[in-house]
């Protein structure tokens, strides 16, 4: 992994400042709908990410399962 600054760290960075300065951005300007809404963005994002990460895990802890359960089947159909 090299530490070249690439358009994907670049936009990345620039995310993570514009959300450590929303705080800052609502106490300025009085408009505090803002910071209502961005930090439940925030949060319904975490939502979603340990949502998937929940999923892939069962996911992977379920395959091996399937996978030789239906080798067994399909070897005795076959013989059959």
């Amino acid at each position: 992994m090299t530490g070249a600054l690439t358009v994907r760290t670049v936009a990345t960075a620039a995310l993570l400042v514009a959300l450590a300065l929303m705080p800052l951005y609502a106490q300025a300007s009085g408009n505090f709908f803002v910071l209502t809404l961005f930090t439940r963005i925030v949060i319904l994002a975490l939502a979603a990410v340990s949502l998937n990460l929940i999923l892939v895990m069962r996911h992977d802890e379920l395959r091996p399962r399937c996978l030789s359960r239906h080798r067994r089947l399909r070897g005795r159909h076959a013989g059959a």
